[in-house]
């Protein structure tokens, strides 16, 4: 089996990280020089995962800049798809938003998690 497909979970805010996300999303906190989300993708794309959807909300304009920027980058074809319930859902209303992208097997993440390439490549 291969996995070529991930889903990231980003809609959130995470406001227990106040002050740190006060204007920006979780997933683009820096961690040694990168976005959470940066590192996420490039584990992905060195493990042959190319088909990204990333679930937005909270400031889903900086989520969605930072994809496209993510896409030069890496080559990935990174979507995003706006979660409208985010204030209000948790990450079953996101997975809700992202159903129809799960047309086959796939790899879900929370936008916060920090994975590495060995870890991907195990899965």
């Amino acid at each position: 089996m291969t996995i070529d497909k991930a889903i990231i979970l980003s809609a959130g805010q995470g406001s227990r990280l106040l002050p740190l996300t006060r204007d920006i999303p979780k997933c683009l906190i820096e961690f040694n020089g990168r976005s959470l989300i940066s590192w996420q993708v490039a584990a992905l794309v060195a493990n042959g995962i190319k088909d990204i959807v990333v679930v937005t909300g909270f400031r889903t304009e900086r989520v969605e800049d930072h994809a496209l920027q993510l896409y030069r980058d890496t080559g990935a074809r990174i979507r995003t798809l706006f979660n409208p319930f985010f204030q209000v859902a948790d990450n079953l209303g996101t997975c809700w938003i992202a159903r129809e992208e799960m047309d086959r097997d796939f790899i879900i993440l929370n936008g916060d998690t920090i994975i590495s390439d060995e870890i991907v490549a195990k899965l």
